[in-house]
């Protein structure tokens, strides 16, 4: 109705010379948010990360200890020296490969070396720990090969051959610079939040100071 609309009109115009009236709060909340901003980014040091994926080895197609081994250990590491570290267990069922297992590790920190080497030691432990529960259960496997097989059409032999090998790093990715957002873009995002907040607090101010005006 036209009523209406001509009061949604009033209603916004009045909106805005609020903003205009105290535009100092929107200048100086701005302003705040803005050197908060760039004081926190020159304070805070920058943050690393560097990734790697293990593909879990199979026994006759069957993952080797459901990759509950290399679990185990990481859950026993808080940190590494000086780097903090992360794992996503990732498990995917196919008709050809039945099911594979693997580790999506990523190792966090605030100094490259650190992070990098931090990475390089934890694979090494996993790999050296992956090799011995492989060939442990690989050989308990061959004792009891003939019985497993007994009911398959396949030969042992070609079972082995094609069904069992030892775990792998399939990527690593060490890192070369901060995965941080860049500065200009933090400062943007401080900006526009610090712009939107003052135009929040002009209203809080408004309509404080209209509650007092009516007590008065």
């Amino acid at each position: 109705m036209p009523g209406e609309h001509d009061s949604d009109e009033i209603d916004l115009i009045d909106l805005i010379k609020i903003i205009i009236k105290r535009k100092f709060v929107v200048l100086i909340t701005t302003v705040f948010f803005v050197s908060a901003a760039g004081l926190w980014l020159y304070m805070k040091p920058d943050s690393y990360i560097a990734t790697a994926e293990i593909a879990i080895g199979k026994i006759a197609g069957i993952p080797i200890d459901a990759g509950r081994e290399i679990e185990l250990y990481l859950e026993t590491l808080d940190s590494h020296k000086n780097a903090d570290y992360e794992y996503k267990v990732k498990s995917e069922i196919s008709k050809i490969d039945g099911i594979s297992i693997s580790f999506n590790l990523a190792v966090t920190g605030y100094n490259k070396e650190n992070v990098n080497n931090a990475l390089s030691s934890i694979l090494e432990k996993i790999m050296q720990r992956q090799d011995s529960v492989y060939k442990d259960a690989k050989e308990e496997f061959l004792k009891n090969i003939h019985s497993l097989t007994l009911n398959s059409k396949l030969e042992p032999r070609f079972f082995m051959k094609s069904f069992t090998y030892p775990s792998v790093i399939v990527k690593k990715t060490f890192t070369e610079a901060p995965v941080d957002l860049k500065i200009k873009q933090k400062l943007i995002v401080s900006l526009i939040g610090g712009f939107f907040t003052g135009i929040f607090m002009t209203f809080v101010f408004e309509f404080t100071a209209n509650i007092f005006r009516r007590f008065k």
